[in-house]
């Protein structure tokens, strides 16, 4: 089972992206979150394999989340 972990700040996207993922034979998404601050505390919580990541986030931009992610996290793709 491959676990993802998605975040996007627009809401349609994330539930639909959530449902995608959910529906495809060995994928699992294991947190959802909308900023960057939910994002560094809930995606090490969960252990996912993947996360995908937006660019464009409220309060830190993707780059740099996915740069404190990877700090803790360095098997993570995002």
């Amino acid at each position: 089972m491959t676990k993802v972990a998605i975040i996007e700040d627009n809401n349609t996207m994330r539930k639909t992206l959530v449902e995608l993922i959910n529906n495809t034979p060995d994928f699992r998404c294991v947190c959802a979150c909308t900023t960057s601050k939910e994002a560094l505390i809930e995606v090490p919580k969960h252990q996912p394999n993947v996360a995908l990541m937006d660019i464009h986030l409220p309060d830190e931009s993707g780059i740099a989340c996915t740069a404190r992610l990877t700090e803790k996290m360095p098997d993570l793709q995002v």
